[in-house]
């Protein structure tokens, strides 16, 4: 990397060109800060350099352009590198040393050497406010500046230290979805396109969050504009907008009929072990119960301080529905309530 006097502002066209010759595809990114976030927006459509490296050529327009504007790294085989991306506060405990880069929020980035078979992008898979950035995944590096103003630096740049070996307990972990849903990387969502493959269960799983969190009454004059720009800007192709508006509709009836459940008077309640356990989802007011564009049902809901989407099927949801009557009834669940 070029080295840059701390008190001047660093030469963003250099610093690109120096990554991408080390091997690395990278885009040009914009940063800004709302409210307490930093929103991160790719300034070019990058599906091709999930691909492919871009072109010096490319890189010095880019920049010609956005001399400011900060710099991605793809993730992935193509560029040789995974991340094990530390939000602030998150726990760095069992991470081998290697390239490690302080991020404008907080956190860390943790560069390693990706294994012989691709990994994914997951959240929150291998510890609390801890991601894993994979192919197709993005970060950013140094010394792009944070929306907050503090600048992404090397701890250990990849001047002064090869890359180490992804260590294997997160290389399991990462990959132990056994039961779950596959999640949705919000932030990588909000950066990129949704594949024709994934357009369906994609928009299921973002109108369900949307939804849940608006009042009723702003369910069509905000969630559904809100659906209808998210599919143009994301979905390559834009999903057609009937069958959006069919996902929308069916969302929006389970989600109503989940609230009219919940404002059900106690007298009418259930009392069996199987409605207990409806209710102990139902009136958990962080829980989202939705389903795919194939009719699974999936739960949405707090574990810890963070959120895990699980298949109702899932072994662990059943888990949790056994741990929360056990606590409850100081008794098992009976044989047979949970089929």
């Amino acid at each position: 990397m070029t080295a840059n006097d701390k008190n001047a502002a660093p030469n963003m066209l250099d610093e690109a060109l120096a990554y991408l010759r080390r091997g690395w595809s990278i885009i040009p990114i914009h940063l800004s800060q709302k409210g307490d976030k930093c929103e991160k927006k790719p300034l070019i459509n990058w599906t091709e350099y999930q691909k492919r490296l871009p072109t010096e050529d490319e890189v010095r327009e880019w920049w010609r352009r956005w001399p400011s504007e900060g710099i991605a790294l793809v993730t992935g085989k193509l560029s040789g590198v995974v991340v094990v991306d530390v939000e602030k506060g998150g726990p760095t405990d069992g991470l081998t040393p290697t390239v490690i880069s302080k991020t404008g929020g907080g956190g860390f980035h943790y560069l390693y050497r990706p294994p012989e078979a691709p990994i994914k992008n997951s959240v929150k898979s291998v510890a609390e406010l801890t991601d894993v950035r994979g192919e197709g995944g993005l970060i950013v590096l140094p010394p792009s500046m944070h929306g907050s103003g503090n600048r992404y630096e090397w701890l250990i740049s990849p001047d002064m230290s090869d890359l180490a070996e992804l260590p294997q307990w997160i290389l399991e972990k990462s990959r132990d979805t056994k039961g779950k849903a596959p999640r949705v990387d919000w932030e990588v969502l909000a950066a990129s396109e949704v594949p024709a493959g994934g357009r369906n269960a994609t928009a299921t799983q973002y109108v369900g969050e949307l939804l849940h969190y608006l009042p009723p009454e702003l369910w069509e004059t905000v969630g559904w504009p809100a659906l209808q720009a998210w599919n143009a800007q994301h979905c390559k192709p834009p999903l057609d907008t009937k069958e959006l508006r069919s996902v929308f509709d069916s969302i929006a009836g389970r989600e109503a009929a989940s609230r009219a459940k919940k404002a059900k008077p106690e007298g009418e309640q259930d009392t069996t072990q199987a409605g207990q356990l409806v209710r102990y989802v139902t009136e958990d007011t962080s829980a989202l119960l939705f389903h795919d564009e194939l009719g699974i049902p999936y739960v949405r809901l707090a574990v810890g301080n963070h959120k895990e989407t699980w298949g109702c099927n899932s072994t662990q949801f059943r888990l949790w529905l056994a741990k929360k009557y056990y606590v409850t009834a100081r008794k098992p669940i009976a044989s047979g309530t949970m089929v």
